[in-house]
């Protein structure tokens, strides 16, 4: 009988090569998909003080006399702390634009009599912000993307309203 010989297999050039192309291929795909970033801490974002204007459109006038300085405010969708009521608030009586006889838009303020009346109400809010690297975005408390013009509903232990956000100022 012959004895058949084995021999030892040994890892070629061109094993080698595809071994090098499989590897560079993981690491470019795991820097594509950011997957190095899971690994690194993140930094928390440095917060900033921040006035946030806003208004309120059309409540009842005992809903705008709970604004009052030092009134602390919570987004209702997360129970985040959204910021402070800060310095004076302005109670206006609600406005309302309707058509006259002649199909004219014409601004009318609602009464001013009673509980039942409705107010428009402006005021600050002072808030922790900080503005994202990459678009200048301001992100509440680090988090939650706001900007002029967005409607947010707040709450505090009162009542509960949504605000619009007239304007971001670094205070």
């Amino acid at each position: 009988m012959k004895e058949i010989k084995q021999t030892k297999r040994r890892l070629g050039a061109l094993d080698w090569c595809l071994i090098v192309a499989a590897v560079v291929l993981i690491v470019g795909i795991c820097f594509r998909l950011n997957i190095f970033n899971l690994f690194t801490p993140k930094q928390a974002p440095q917060l900033e003080e921040y006035l946030v204007s806003f208004r309120i459109a059309n409540i009842r006038s005992t809903s705008g006399d709970l604004f009052e300085e030092g009134t602390v405010f919570y987004v209702e969708s997360t129970k985040d702390l959204f910021g402070t009521v800060t310095g004076s608030v302005t109670v206006t009586p609600a406005e309302m634009y309707t058509e006259d006889e002649d199909g004219n838009c014409v601004l009318l303020y609602y009464s001013d009599d009673g509980d039942d009346s409705r107010v428009d109400v402006s005021g600050v809010f002072r808030i922790q912000a900080c503005v994202s690297d990459d678009k200048g975005l301001y992100m509440l408390n680090g988090e939650r993307y706001i900007a002029p013009n967005q409607l947010v509903t707040l709450y505090s232990n009162d009542l509960t309203v949504t605000v619009l956000i007239t304007g971001i100022a670094k205070s």
